[in-house]
Parts: C-alpha cells; structure tokens; sequence
C-alpha cells in the first residue's frame, strides 16, 4: 500500500514540478521569431566585425534605435503574451518589457552577452512592493561591453555612457545620478529602486506556458547574480542634457 501511495505522490508531483519549472524559467536562446525580428531591424551593416569598443557602442545604439523605430506605438499589450515576439510586429504596440526582449535578443545574435533588468518602485515597504500590484516598474537591458555592463533603455533612445563614453550599469547609473541628465522621465528615477537582474515578470503571464501571479525568471541569471538584488537610493540632481 505505501509502496503504491509513493507511485501515486510521484504521478502527481513530477508533471506539476514539471509544469511549474516550465512556466517561471525564462530561456534565451534565439528562435526562428527572433532572428525574423532581427532581420526586420536591419542593422546588419552596423553589428557586423564589432572588435573594437567603439564599434560595440555604434551596434548597441543601432540595435535601440532600431527597435524603437519599428515599433511605433507604445501600449502595452497586457497580459497572457509571449514577450518579444513576431505579436509585437503585428500589433505594432510595446512597452518595456517587449521592447527589452526583443533589443536583448537581437544584441545576442551578434555575439553580445545580456541581462534582462527589472526595476520596481519601493515606496516605503521596500521588497515587499514587487508583490504589490501595479507598483510602477520598468523592465530593461544590460549588455556587456569590453569596458563592462552598459545599460540600454528599452524605451528611450538613451546608454548609461558618461561623459567619457564609459559604461555604467542601471545600478549604478541610477545610484550615482547619471540617468537623471539622460532620461526624459526622471521622476521614476528619483525614488528609490528594487533592481534585479533576470526577472522577466512578476505575474507570471508573459511567456508561455503560464503561471499565474509566479515570477518569470531566467534561472541563470536571476540566481547567478541574487546578490545584485538591491534598493538603489538615488542621487537626484537637476536634469540636464550631456
């Protein structure tokens, strides 16, 4: 009887952990709809023989003009989507965390190393605001130069390069106050943020198959960097253009 009650436990326990692990693990790997999004990109010419810093800062901006010049509306498209897809071309619609998926993916193609950010307002609950339901966020990309990791927004056509061309981090960015003279939208920076690198979603309903109200994340990257995880206390200065 026992020996059956295991069987039983097992029957039911690896499809559901199966399951489970297949909806909150995000992959990274390129699909056909990727290398189609790419194609549409047309920044071939630009991300082509990158060896040097230079031209790596020439394709990464190639790459986030280009997705913001595809894509032209800037709804957000909701729930129960796969994030990054050939839906965002259809719909001609995105916000962040599709247009970071799809820079993401296409910088990839050319050989880059990236990182999906999230960054979460905290208010005064501090972590505890991620599970708070439509807490302002921004979902972004770090992409890793011969000079280290460079943020590049998903929705504006700004890097984390300071005046000397050298790459920040959104950590560090925002920490440090560089963000707040490159943004058109400070104010979202001007509150203290969670930051954490590989968390896709928090709802659990970007990318199939879906988990409802279970974070999406990339199992690597989420728990390779878990001591990342950061309030960031910004430094909040006059914004002025570089």
């Amino acid at each position: 009887m026992r020996k059956k009650f295991k069987i039983l436990l097992l029957i039911i326990f690896i499809p559901l952990f199966s399951y489970f692990f297949a909806s909150i693990r995000v992959s990274k790997s390129l699909k056909k709809d990727d290398l189609d999004i790419v194609k549409l990109l047309n920044i071939e010419n630009e991300c082509t023989n990158v060896n040097s810093y230079k031209k790596e800062i020439k394709c990464i901006k190639s790459v986030q003009k280009a997705q913001l010049n595809l894509i032209k509306g800037t709804t957000c498209r909701g729930k129960y989507i796969n994030m990054g897809s050939k839906e965002v071309i259809t719909s001609n619609t995105a916000c962040c965390y599709d247009r970071a998926r799809i820079t993401e993916q296409a910088l990839q193609n050319y050989g880059f190393k990236v990182r999906h950010i999230h960054l979460n307002q905290t208010q005064k609950i501090g972590f505890l605001n991620l599970f708070v339901p439509g807490t302002p966020s921004h979902a972004s990309t770090e992409v890793l130069t011969s000079k280290g990791w460079l943020g590049v927004d998903s929705n504006e056509p700004f890097l984390l390069l300071d005046i000397n061309n050298l790459p920040y981090s959104f950590k560090e960015g925002i920490a440090n106050g560089l963000i707040n003279n490159l943004s058109k939208k400070p104010s979202f920076y001007n509150k203290p943020l969670t930051y954490i690198i590989g968390l896709y979603s928090r709802n659990g309903t970007f990318l199939e198959p879906y988990l409802p109200f279970v974070p999406e994340i990339n199992i690597i990257d989420f728990f390779g960097n878990l001591f990342e995880i950061a309030i960031v206390n910004p430094k909040v200065i006059a914004s002025q253009n570089q």
